[in-house]
C-alpha cells in the first residue's frame, strides 16, 4: 500500500502551497503505481491559497483521471478534506493578515474552534461556500471503495 498526497488537481493550487509537484508528475506516479501493482491511498485537500470553485472541480476531475490510470482495483482509498488552518501555516498567515481584528482574537485565545475557523476561511478568504466544498470532497471520496477524510460526516450508531 502506498499513501500518496496528490493534494490538488490544479497546478495553481499546488504552486500556491509550495508542493513542488506537477500534474504531469502525478500522472507519471499513477502509471508507476499501476505498473508495479501498488494499492493506493490517495490524499486530496480543498482550500489551498489559490483555490476557487473551478480548481475544486479540477481536483475532482484529476482524481478521476488518476483512478483511471491506476485502475479501480488498485485505487483503494481516497481521502479528501477541507483545509484546516493551523498557526504558522501559509493559509493561517494569509487569512489573518487580511483581518487584524481576527488576528488579535486568535492570538489572545488558547482554544480555537478549528471547524469554525475553516468555515470562516472558506467563506471570507476563499469566497467559496464550504458546503459546496464538502459536496466536491464527497464526490472525490466516492471514487474509491474506501472513503476517508477528517471532515466526513460521521454516522454515529447508539
Amino acid at each position: 500500500n502506498v499513501l500518496i498526497g496528490f493534494d490538488s488537481g490544479n497546478q495553481k493550487c499546488l504552486d500556491s502551497s509550495n508542493k513542488g509537484t506537477t500534474l504531469i508528475q502525478h500522472r507519471k506516479a499513477a502509471e508507476n503505481l499501476r505498473k508495479y501493482s501498488m494499492s493506493t491511498y490517495a490524499a486530496f485537500v480543498l482550500g489551498h491559497l489559490a483555490e476557487n470553485y473551478q480548481s475544486m472541480i479540477d481536483t475532482l476531475n484529476h482524481a478521476g483521471e488518476l483512478r483511471d490510470i491506476i485502475g479501480e482495483k488498485l485505487f483503494r482509498i481516497v481521502t479528501c478534506s477541507k483545509m484546516q488552518l493551523y498557526p504558522t501555516s501559509g493559509e493561517w498567515n494569509s487569512y489573518l493578515q487580511t483581518n487584524p481584528q481576527l488576528k488579535q482574537f486568535y492570538e489572545k485565545n488558547d482554544i480555537i474552534d478549528i471547524q469554525k475557523l475553516s468555515r470562516d476561511y472558506f467563506i471570507n478568504f476563499l469566497h467559496i461556500d464550504p458546503d459546496k466544498a464538502d459536496e466536491i470532497a464527497e464526490q472525490i471520496r466516492s471514487l474509491s471503495p474506501i472513503k476517508s477524510g477528517k471532515d466526513m460526516k460521521k454516522n454515529i450508531v447508539h
